[in-house]
């Protein structure tokens, strides 16, 4: 309780409120202030009807308690990351953090951040996915489990989930501002790389896919390192020709992660569409000891189709 922070005995008949006490002529006009301007937030004992406790009868006696307080607009953005390299497919999440800052480099609070608006991209497109939140075993702060069961307003969060889907050297990875304090203004976006590492195996397709409803997708594991890719039964043959004798036969075992009504995947990588939604095919190798992979997908109707013709090969 502040009234307690200030030293206010319990049951006392004063209380605390917060005010503010301009810094320079003009002040902040109570807290709106049009551009950049500084104020003095304090915490004045008040008596019980609301005036202010005076000398040293207050709660404070000699003291006082404030803060200074910058408000102003989001001139910059940064971005922080866990970690700068990611394995393509691998079971891990990275978190991607907005950082705003005014034009004296003050950087903006946490619960300034996380009432505005972000849009997230990354070049390529399909290097990197966002994760639902409502999949993951991380404990989440109360405003991202309120945004669990909003995925597009996740998206548009200060901190989000990224998986990465493809090998890429360098992904730029930015955060452009999209509230109206920008809006009459230069476009706000930071920007940063991460580098996105091979698996030993992957799968394929591995960047984000639409199916449509009713259909179904064959994956297949390829290694990076050979340039090939076998179908689930294929691979394991293959495996089974490079494990000591007597070693378990290996086998592939497939799942689903997040979203169940989209669809299955059966025990030959054979994923069977159902309905719309957004979901992550996994593979688990068992007795090579690859780590799992996974690939995200989405199952919709196609707003449109197109039709093209290949040129005919020339004769050799």
């Amino acid at each position: 309780r502040l009234e307690e922070a200030a030293g206010c005995p319990h049951g006392s008949s004063r209380r605390v409120q917060l005010v503010t006490r301009a810094l320079a002529p003009g002040g902040c006009e109570g807290g709106r202030g049009k551009g950049h301007c500084r104020t003095m937030v304090l915490a004045v004992p008040v008596e019980g009807d609301g005036s202010e406790a005076r000398g040293s009868a207050s709660c404070f006696g000699d003291e006082s308690l404030g803060c200074e307080v910058n408000v102003g607009l989001i001139s910059s953005l940064s971005i922080s990351t866990t970690t700068r390299e990611m394995v393509a497919q691998d079971d891990e999440m990275q978190w991607l953090q907005a950082h705003g800052y005014d034009v004296e480099g003050n950087e903006f609070s946490e619960s300034a951040m996380r009432r505005l608006h972000f849009r997230w991209r990354w070049e390529g497109p399909s290097e990197l996915s966002f994760v639902d939140l409502a999949t993951t075993r991380q404990i989440l702060d109360s405003d991202l489990e309120a945004l669990a069961s909003r995925p597009e307003a996740a998206r548009l969060h200060y901190r989000v989930p990224v998986h990465a889907t493809t090998p890429n050297p360098a992904v730029q990875t930015s955060a452009t501002l999209l509230n109206e304090t920008a809006a009459a203004r230069q476009q706000v976006s930071g920007l940063v790389s991460i580098r996105i590492r091979p698996a030993h195996v992957m799968l394929w397709p591995g960047r984000r896919v639409a199916v449509p409803p009713g259909s179904c997708l064959r994956y297949h594991l390829c290694s990076h390192q050979e340039g090939v890719c076998h179908t689930p039964e294929s691979f394991d043959r293959r495996a089974a020709q490079l494990l000591p004798r007597g070693s378990p036969a290996p086998s592939t075992r497939w799942s689903m992660i997040g979203n169940p009504a989209v669809g299955s995947v059966d025990g030959g990588g054979v994923f069977h569409a159902a309905g719309k939604g957004e979901a992550d095919v996994a593979m688990r190798h068992v007795a090579m000891r690859i780590h799992a992979a996974k690939a995200p997908l989405v199952v919709a109707a196609p707003r449109e189709l197109s039709l093209s013709v290949p040129e005919p090969a020339e004769a050799a």
